[in-house]
C-alpha cells in the first residue's frame, strides 16, 4: 500500500509556515495602526486566546444573523392578504414589457381575424358569382 499524502520535497513549503519565525499577518495585528507591523511566531500571544476571541466573535455573528431571521419572520407575519400578494408581483418595468407584448399580440390577432373575415367574404362572393354564372347557362 502506498502513502499518497504529502512526502519529501512537497513538505518544504509547509515546514516554512509552521516554523516559529514564520511571519504572521492578521487583521488584528494591524487594526490599530496605519502601517501594520509584522509579528513573528515568537511575538504572538498564545493561540488559545485567539481561539477564544474567534469563538466569541463567531457567537456574536451567529446571534446577529439569528436576530435578522427573527426580524424577517416578524415582517412576513405582519404582511397579510393584499400586501403579501403585492410582493409576488413583478417589478413595474417587467409588467410594462408584458403589457406591451400583450397589446402587440392583440393587434396581430385582430389583424389576422380581419383578414380571415375578408377572405371568407371574398370567397362567398366568388362562389355566389360562380353560382349565378352556372345558373344562367342552364
Amino acid at each position: 500500500m502506498t502513502n499518497e499524502g504529502f512526502q519529501g520535497t512537497s513538505l518544504k513549503p509547509l515546514e516554512g509556515v509552521s516554523e516559529p519565525e514564520a511571519i504572521a499577518t492578521t487583521p488584528q495585528s494591524g487594526a490599530n495602526c496605519e502601517h501594520p507591523r509584522l509579528e513573528t511566531g515568537k511575538d504572538r500571544p498564545p493561540q488559545a486566546e485567539d481561539g477564544k476571541n474567534f469563538l466569541t466573535w463567531l457567537d456574536t455573528e451567529i446571534a446577529a444573523f439569528e436576530g435578522l431571521v427573527e426580524l424577517d419572520r416578524a415582517a412576513e407575519a405582519e404582511l397579510s392578504g393584499y400586501a403579501f400578494d403585492a410582493r409576488l408581483l413583478l417589478p413595474d418595468k417587467e409588467l410594462e414589457k408584458i403589457r406591451r407584448y400583450q397589446a402587440d399580440t392583440q393587434r396581430e390577432f385582430d389583424n389576422a381575424f380581419k383578414r380571415l373575415l375578408e377572405w371568407r367574404k371574398t370567397r362567398a362572393e366568388l362562389e355566389a358569382q360562380r353560382h349565378q354564372q352556372q345558373g344562367g347557362r342552364r
